[in-house]
């Protein structure tokens, strides 16, 4: 894993670090631009791993990069950018489809997004989805009754989701060892559902 905080290092010498599939970036705020992401993704187009955290001068056009140049990547982390919004997120997930971890917390994505998840990211185990506008209990079926592999799942601040979409994890997702849903509409009976 290679932690990146210097935006000039990493437009000079990134693409020659990725030599190896398996290479793992984490780019440390704020450092990360448009054009830095295009740069990385040319060069290291069997990248499975990236961090991008806080990293708000990015918007949308970087997962359009990384969904067209690292099709290979199986981890996503975007978090606390609202640039960052549903077209982006759906190249990535139509290109990338080894995703298995997504972390969008706080970030502008919407419900499509998360629908896109169900008709491409079948395989996904680990997905973040806090503070997701939009998230319905309809969308949650949609996303759950396609996404049976899903071991841990946050949900907090998706203020619409209630107990109905707990029926349906716990109809779908056998697999589940963690959920998350602070500030949702779970009631006492949601919450003794098994």
């Amino acid at each position: 894993m290679i932690n990146i905080n210097n935006t000039s290092w990493c437009a000079c010498h990134l693409p020659g670090q990725c030599k190896k599939p398996s290479n793992c970036y984490n780019f440390v705020q704020p450092v990360l631009t448009d054009l830095n992401s295009f740069q990385m993704s040319v060069g290291c187009t069997k990248l499975e791993q990236l961090t991008m955290d806080q990293c708000r001068p990015l918007t949308s056009k970087s997962l359009f990069y990384v969904a067209r140049n690292c099709p290979n990547l199986s981890v996503i982390s975007i978090e606390y950018n609202n640039y960052i919004k549903d077209d982006g997120v759906i190249a990535l997930v139509q290109n990338c489809q080894f995703l298995k971890k997504i972390h969008l917390n706080s970030s502008g994505v919407t419900f499509r997004s998360v629908m896109c998840f169900a008709s491409f990211c079948r395989n996904i185990a680990i997905l973040d989805v806090r503070n997701c506008k939009g998230l319905t209990d309809e969308v949650m079926f949609d996303l759950v009754s396609c996404c049976k592999n899903l071991e841990i799942m946050n949900l907090s601040l998706c203020f619409d989701v209630t107990d109905e979409s707990i029926n349906h994890i716990a109809k779908y997702c056998t697999k589940l060892r963690s959920l998350f849903l602070v500030h949702c509409k779970i009631t006492d009976k949601g919450k003794s559902l098994n």
